[in-house]
């Protein structure tokens, strides 16, 4: 039980960390579109 445990962990974490760096790299090239999107929503919402 532990080794599957800990098999799985590990592939969660594998995976989670590619998520990681898929998500940072967006985050990286789209900030400026992400922020568009943040005041094309504020008026609005206002």
């Amino acid at each position: 039980m532990d080794n599957l445990l800990n098999e799985a962990f590990q592939f969660d974490v594998d995976a989670y960390a590619t998520l990681i760096d898929n998500r940072v790299q967006i985050e990286c090239a789209g900030q400026r579109n992400y922020s568009g999107r943040v005041d094309t929503v504020d008026p609005l919402t206002q």
